[in-house]
């Protein structure tokens, strides 16, 4: 006891006479507002962490025995199309199954017995770390997808593999939360606030924002999981959502004059962006959309290329996106998409994209709109491919640390100014997930008005951006978390 108040003395002692130091440092830097928005967050993600998600448990075991089926399954649709049994949960056996023996390079000292079988004997692109075998990673399944798009036998393997490792992904993830909740089954994640990059709230213990969204392979897994996160009889889930928060950032940092006035009229973004790039009228695409699968590819595409720019993407990666949406394009064709969309569809971007890349390569540095700071000292970097991810880098934090500000302050103002009408309503926050706040609160008309009530006066719109550019909420509810996301 005698160790432990000592050790707690000095540790508060140290931390008193270095506050006057970290202070003047901050104020030094501009990073003064910065960092009192970070410390308004304690008060109401502490509160979330207290109040927790409730689970269905039943319905979660339910489901990891599902995936545990359904993973029995695809192994042994995959030693059909083999010949041959392996774990598609191994990194060796894959590697091993895809690339033959240049994908692996033991010693004999190494533990392991890989059994000689069937390879397609494709070539690779990457090693894993410690340079032994080939990487098999997603992204690397997914690449050779794209590579050999031509082969059916190749795409087959190689999805049965990805279906496989999703399942085992979230059969374990189910297991885990499943075993993490408390006597009113609930489950408490831990909301770090100075973990991610970007200063997003950030989850752990377990990582409730790192369920899958995307469909894949024809299965809506991650709906499924979602699906077991329940409010209690008489009660709903309510999510109040930042609708298009980045694409409204991008175009309030960039001033971009059409993106600008998309927002402004109520023109949906990704159709205007396909009406320009592919020179065909907004209302031809907007109302064929529904109907011809030509209009609606155009706005998927557009869509993708929308966000990402706002994540930096590369034509590979754009490449990736579009194939899951089920269009087929080229590596060129992507790299013309991106250079088309930047310099000619939206030209505004192409500029703030130049002015960031203007501003990291002079400070080594750059700021999102609320101040927040994200060295990037790789700029001045002589290796290509580091110099231009740390520029990606650069352009994404701007984007996307201003929207984790916009969700900071909306959060805190409608935990501060709103909570007694949340109060009123029986409402409990849970979690913010990106750009998303959950609530749970009783299933009346009365509690659901209280609760979109405090949403619409407090959080939307909480910070003034340039060019005039609105922030707006979309409230919605539904019995569980799944049901929330497919409304």
């Amino acid at each position: 006891e005698d160790t432990a108040n000592h050790y707690s003395a000095r540790d508060a002692d140290l931390t008193y006479r270095i506050y006057p130091k970290l202070r003047a440092m901050l104020k030094s830097n501009g990073l003064t507002g910065a960092y009192k928005l970070d410390l308004s967050v304690i008060p109401w993600a502490a509160e979330m962490q207290r109040n927790g998600m409730r689970i269905n448990v039943p319905k979660m075991r339910a489901l990891s025995k599902r995936f545990q089926r359904e993973q029995r399954d695809i192994a042994h649709q995959l030693r059909g199309l083999t010949g041959c049994y392996i774990n598609p949960g191994s990194g060796d056996q894959v590697a091993d199954l895809l690339f033959g023996a240049r994908g692996l390079s033991f010693t004999e000292d190494d533990a392991r017995e890989i059994t000689p079988h069937f390879s397609l004997e494709l070539s690779h692109e990457k090693r894993t770390s410690s340079g032994k075998r080939a990487a098999t990673d997603e992204k690397v399944l997914e690449g050779l997808k794209l590579k050999y798009a031509e082969r059916e036998d190749v795409t087959a393997i190689v999805q049965h593999i990805l279906d496989y490792r999703t399942r085992q992904k979230l059969d374990s993830f189910a297991v885990k939360l499943s075993s993490m909740v408390d006597s009113a089954s609930r489950v408490h994640t831990r909301l770090k606030l100075t973990t991610a990059a970007t200063y997003r709230l950030a989850s752990a213990d377990p990582n409730l924002q790192n369920i899958p969204i995307r469909n894949k392979g024809g299965a809506d897994l991650g709906r499924l999981i979602r699906e077991c996160f329940e409010a209690p009889d008489g009660w709903c889930l309510g999510s109040a959502d930042y609708s298009q928060v980045e694409l409204r950032v991008l175009a309030a940092l960039s001033g971009d004059d059409s993106l600008l006035e998309a927002f402004r009229t109520g023109l949906d973004p990704h159709v205007l962006g396909a009406s320009r790039a592919w020179r065909i009228p907004y209302e031809e695409i907007d109302l064929g959309r529904r109907t011809n699968k030509k209009y609606k590819d155009m706005r998927d595409s557009a869509k993708n290329l929308n966000f990402g720019i706002v994540f930096g993407i590369t034509p590979r990666g754009l490449q990736a996106q579009m194939e899951l949406r089920g269009l087929h394009y080229t590596l060129d064709q992507c790299a013309d998409l991106i250079r088309m969309w930047i310099h000619e569809t939206f030209p505004g971007i192409g500029q703030y994209i130049a002015e960031v890349h203007a501003e990291a390569k002079q400070h080594g540095f750059v700021r999102s709109f609320g101040g927040h700071v994200r060295h990037c000292p790789g700029v001045w970097s002589l290796i290509p491919q580091v110099r231009e991810e740390a520029l990606r880098q650069a352009v994404n934090f701007t984007i996307q640390c201003t929207a984790a500000e916009i969700m900071k302050h909306g959060i805190g103002a409608g935990w501060q100014h709103g909570k007694r009408i949340l109060d009123d309503a029986g409402a409990l926050m849970l979690m913010s997930v990106h750009d998303e706040l959950l609530t749970e609160q009783p299933d009346t008309d009365e509690a659901k008005d209280l609760v979109a009530l405090a949403v619409e006066t407090y959080m939307t719109d909480p910070i003034q951006l340039p060019n005039g550019v609105k922030i707006e909420t979309d409230i919605k509810f539904a019995p569980d978390w799944g049901t929330l996301k497919a409304a």
